[in-house]
This record gives C-alpha cells, sequence and structure tokens, in this order.
C-alpha cells in the first residue's frame, strides 16, 4: 500500500463521526461537510450555513508531500420530499480557492413556555477543523505540506499589489513634500 493510500485511510479514521466526509480523488482525496448524512443535516440547516469548504488534497510521493487546495461553494436549503431539509451544493457567480481561513459561529436564545431562557442554536464554523482532520495524520506520517498553486498566486498578486501601494506612497512623499 502506498503513501496516499494510507494517508487517506488515516484522514478517513479520523473524520469518523465528525461530520467529514473523505473521498478519493484522481490525486488523492477531498475532505468536507457531509451535507447528506441525516445526523448533521439538521444541525447544518439549524445554524443556517450557507456554504462549505472542499479541502483537495493532492499527494506527491515521490517528494513525500501534499498540498491542500480549498474550494468554498454555496450551499442551499430545500425541502425534500418528506418535508425535512436537504442541502443542495450550489456554485456561486464567484469562487474562491486557494487556502481559506474562516471563522464564525451563530448563537441564538429563546423564551420557553416556563419563562426561561434557552440556547436553541449554538454553532461554530472554523475552516482549520477540516484541515486539521488532514495535517494531524500527515503529521505522523512524515509528510511534509506544500503550497498549492492557487496560494502561490495569491501570494504574487499580493506581494505586486503591496509592491506597488508602497511605490505610490514613495512617490505621493517625494512629489508632494
Amino acid at each position: 500500500m502506498g503513501i496516499t493510500e494510507t494517508f487517506y485511510e488515516r484522514v478517513g479514521w479520523a473524520a469518523e463521526g465528525s461530520g467529514y466526509e473523505v473521498l478519493r480523488t484522481e490525486e488523492g482525496f477531498d475532505v468536507r461537510r457531509n451535507v447528506v448524512d441525516a445526523r448533521w443535516v439538521a444541525m447544518l440547516h439549524q445554524a443556517q450555513v450557507r456554504e462549505v469548504i472542499v479541502h483537495h488534497v493532492a499527494v506527491d510521493e515521490p517528494s513525500n508531500s501534499y498540498t491542500i487546495s480549498d474550494d468554498v461553494y454555496g450551499l442551499e436549503w430545500q425541502a425534500g420530499v418528506d418535508g425535512t431539509p436537504q442541502a443542495v451544493l450550489s456554485f456561486q457567480a464567484s469562487r474562491t480557492r486557494g487556502t481559506v481561513k474562516s471563522v464564525g459561529f451563530r448563537k441564538e436564545w429563546a423564551f420557553m413556555p416556563d419563562g426561561g431562557l434557552e440556547k436553541v442554536v449554538d454553532y461554530t464554523y472554523n475552516t482549520e477543523d477540516g484541515r486539521r482532520l488532514i495535517t494531524g495524520p500527515a503529521r505522523e506520517l512524515g509528510l511534509r505540506r506544500q503550497m498549492d498553486t492557487w496560494t502561490k498566486v495569491g501570494l504574487i498578486v499580493g506581494a505586486i499589489g503591496a509592491a506597488g501601494g508602497l511605490l505610490a506612497l514613495v512617490l505621493v512623499l517625494v512629489f508632494v513634500l
């Protein structure tokens, strides 16, 4: 068994019971929120989750390394035939790729019939949750994480933008002062 298969299995074990699923791909595997399992659908619907991140993992066995490239997809909710909520993945007009880091939460309280206040929604969202399912087993297997192409492009574009801003500031200071 190759390192890719071992890595895939270990991430699958780490994902058990977490609300994430691990799916094989040609380059390695994907880790994403399980939006079809009834155990998780109700919680995601109640928290009104509107997007999911798919972590695409590609393994380079010769260099003993891997990359994680994130894709953000919209999530729409529709009533199923029996009236229960169903998640429908949708593509958005905008798409985010590379390394996505996002944290959010949703908390709601409601007055109960006895007059008490009770928390009815308590959901925390952190893109690192899914990524940790990958990085832990990778560390155990001695795999090195490399930057994916989209993240490299983002850093280059950011560096060019920062350099342009710095140049503009210098020119303003030189010609105005």
